[in-house]
């Protein structure tokens, strides 16, 4: 029988050579020497050999973005079908069928990494910026290879005693020139490349290196990694997990994975059956950017939560948004209620500090205490606190 998929790609074929054939309002030459191919994964190419300048060009996609304004029919169903294409143009964008393609298609692909619908034409700009993206993946690509990837540690505050009590781990590209890359930079790249679980597994083993090492010079502070969707995906993740803290001789309960609300709630299932075998070797796990996704009371009692991570979005905006202080407070309850500690991202100043600890939240973090540090700044910090923390203030 035929799928809906190949049912939808052969109606989308016959619209498409329908208005062609009957609606471009082109003499007669021209329309006789159109093109449609498929070119696959819901994709076609309409090749015109002669006579299509650019305004051919904008008025034939203006037409086809109003010819798939109607709805499709498949299975009783209606399915509205979004277009988008690039556009290249002898001789200018290339002087072979092969040619104009592969730029059209660049074209097109710029439009699909930008999230947009639409047209674009081709242009030596969008060529200057694939070069530089491929130069960019390669680099990525070599930087995995060669364990380029390194975390620095943000401290987290015991707000009730001011202590250093953990760190969440950051991480961060070094960079062959000597500079560092932030996440920002890299992760959508590396999470398009497939890249992101390697990447993760590095900044994993490296801080929990770290933190066993702190642990056997006196300085018991736990580390907290994220963990991607792709990286807890895995169906080796918890073997992986064990891995690192095997080889690092880190004391399992000074560890701390951290995943987003988003990735709880998607599969709760899979989350309490990866965790309960790590949370019982005690391995803390903590929910990431929570309050900003669409997790309710009922699921979230029945995932295996050790920690609620409030979201710097809230956290910045207590003292000049009247609802982030009702959010904060409502987290803090649910928190309270579920028996788990809280931390606070993105603190910056004491007026949000006291609030938090007004209201027992158990850690903060933010650049009120600290930025991201690397290993032998972090040891220098946590050695002279919280004198440092003072020096830091009479200079800030």
């Amino acid at each position: 029988g035929v799928t809906g998929n190949q049912q939808l790609q052969s109606d989308v074929a016959s619209r498409l050579s329908f208005y062609l054939a009957t609606s471009t309002g082109w003499d007669e030459a021209m329309v006789r020497n159109l093109l449609l191919a498929s070119l696959g994964a819901g994709q076609f190419g309409i090749f015109i050999p002669a006579g299509c300048d650019r305004d051919h060009a904008v008025e034939l996609a203006r037409g086809l973005r109003s010819m798939f304004r109607k709805p499709f029919e498949i299975n009783g169903r209606d399915i509205m079908v979004s277009v988008s294409g690039g556009i290249a143009l002898a001789p200018d964008d290339g002087d072979t069928p092969e040619l104009l393609l592969q730029n059209a298609s660049m074209a097109l692909n710029e439009i699909l990494r930008a999230s947009k619908k639409g047209f674009q034409f081709f242009s030596p700009r969008l060529q200057r910026l694939a070069v530089g993206r491929a130069r960019f993946e390669q680099e990525l690509r070599d930087a995995v290879s060669a364990d380029a990837f390194h975390p620095v540690f943000q401290p987290k505050i015991d707000l009730m005693t001011n202590e250093i009590v953990g760190v969440e781990a950051l991480a961060r590209w070094q960079h062959e020139k000597g500079r560092m890359i932030s996440p920002g930079t890299f992760v959508p790249l590396a999470e398009e490349l497939g890249l992101i679980d390697e990447i993760g597994f590095q900044i994993m083993q490296q801080s929990c290196k770290a933190a066993a090492a702190w642990n056997a010079a006196g300085m018991g502070v736990s580390v907290a990694v994220n963990v991607s969707p792709q990286q807890f995906d895995r169906p080796d993740f918890a073997y992986k997990v064990s891995q690192a803290l095997q080889v690092s001789q880190l004391p399992s309960h000074l560890l701390e994975l951290e995943i987003t609300e988003t990735m709880a709630v998607t599969n709760p299932d899979r989350v309490t059956r990866v965790m309960g075998p790590l949370r019982a070797m005690g391995i803390k796990l903590a929910v990431d950017d929570f309050g900003t996704g669409h997790a309710n009371l009922s699921l979230l009692t029945e995932i295996p939560f050790d920690i609620f991570k409030i979201d710097r979005q809230f956290v910045t905006k207590l003292e000049d948004d009247p609802q982030a202080p009702a959010i904060v407070e409502m987290i803090l309850s649910m928190a309270k209620t579920l028996g788990l500690k809280t931390v606070a991202e993105g603190i910056e100043t004491e007026g949000q500090a006291a609030f938090l600890r007004e209201r027992n939240c158990s850690l903060g973090q933010g650049f009120l205490y600290s930025r991201g540090l690397l290993d032998h700044e972090f040891r220098t910090l946590l050695s002279g606190w919280p004198a440092n923390r003072r020096k830091m203030q009479a200079t800030g």
